[in-house]
């Protein structure tokens, strides 16, 4: 399904978040699904942190990361100690990030190229490169 349609089923999304997944959903050229049905609750500040932290690690590997901007400048604008919620969504090239309010309020999402189709996501996984890797190399 494509992203703006799968994001609608079950979020409200402003005018500007709308023209940024439409802009995102344009640049990925795939349809998504929701890989599991884990919804992540953490505080605001934290997901402002590990968001930063994904994308200085992939901009060093210079990898594609889609929506950063439009992320960041949402949960700037929420209390640090506010509670956003977290669930992941995939294509056959890439992996994601959908951030929501308890509201149901879509904030954005964050969408990286896949490095290797074939991996797997670590369920607890810190965006490194290094537990990415051990994670899968375990796996085999």
């Amino acid at each position: 399904m494509k992203l703006l349609q799968l994001l609608e089923g079950g979020f409200w999304i402003s005018r500007h978040v709308r023209q940024a997944i439409q802009s995102i959903g344009g640049q990925a050229q795939e349809d998504f699904n929701y890989k599991n049905e884990h919804v992540i609750p953490k505080a605001s500040s934290v997901y402002y942190n590990e968001i930063c932290i994904q994308k200085k690690i992939a901009d060093e590997a210079e990898k594609i990361v889609l929506g950063f901007e439009d992320v960041v400048k949402e949960l700037v604008g929420i209390d640090p100690d506010e509670a956003i919620f977290m669930r992941f969504i995939n294509s056959p090239r890439w992996d994601g990030r959908v951030y929501f309010s308890s509201e149901k309020k879509l904030l954005g999402i964050l969408l990286g190229k896949k490095v290797n189709a074939n991996w797997l996501t670590p369920p607890d996984w810190d965006g490194s490169l290094e537990m990415l890797e051990s994670f899968n190399n375990k796996a085999r």
